[in-house]
């Protein structure tokens, strides 16, 4: 039998019922989503460190070329004598000469390397990059052999060029200069040209230098 009572409390029962259904299925909504952050936490692998390599980081593939033996004696009398004499710095390339020969002479740059430059020849400048400016000019041509048992890196030489009794540096037209680069292998030939402005009347005066890093030149002329 129902009571008055009972029919007040039904209405109020059938209001319930929704708030009591929505409250659990977001209690469970919100479990859900927790459970799914802890899984995916677990299941995501712990980072390793990794190594970083700076963007243009060189890395040579062969060793630099030796360079020759300078042969010159301190001017100095309180300097020691003997092989560990350090050589003297010639004031004209701020680098001491090892040797001095001519065009076509082979000089030995270690570890059976031996570079040579071939007769200078006159050439005409035509501008086309900054600096540069027309008009005479003079190429050398310098030849490396690797007559070693390893590869060698090419870009390890320098070759500036000079006019005049003074010896006054001559400007590089880098536009038409194909200079030596990249691993010589052994037994292989590489050559490469460069080209300065050289004043008219001062070809006759042009010589070169050659070194390799911070090693002594061979002048060349």
């Amino acid at each position: 039998m129902t009571t008055p009572a009972d029919q007040d409390d039904e209405p109020r029962r059938r209001r319930l019922v929704p708030w009591i259904a929505g409250g659990s299925a977001v209690l469970l909504c919100a479990a859900g989503i927790t459970w799914g952050v802890l899984s995916a936490q677990s299941s995501t692998p712990p980072s390793t460190p990794h190594t970083l390599v700076a963007v243009g980081t060189p890395v040579p593939s062969a060793p630099a070329i030796t360079g020759p033996t300078a042969t010159g004696a301190p001017k100095s009398s309180d300097a020691p004598k003997g092989a560990d004499a350090t050589p003297t710095p010639d004031p004209r390339f701020g680098a001491p000469v090892a040797e001095t020969v001519t065009t076509g002479d082979s000089s030995s740059f270690g570890g059976g390397v031996t570079v040579s430059v071939s007769p200078f020849t006159e050439v005409d400048v035509k501008a086309s990059g900054p600096g540069e400016v027309n008009g005479p000019g003079m190429k050398a041509t310098v030849v490396v052999k690797n007559g070693g048992s390893k590869p060698v890196d090419l870009s390890s030489l320098s070759v500036n060029g000079y006019y005049g009794d003074d010896y006054t540096p001559a400007s590089p037209v880098a536009s038409q200069t194909t200079g030596l680069s990249g691993a010589l292998a052994a037994g292989e030939q590489a050559s490469g040209e460069y080209v300065f402005s050289v004043p008219k009347g001062s070809e006759s005066a042009f010589r070169v230098t050659v070194g390799s890093g911070s090693s002594s030149l061979v002048l060349v002329k």
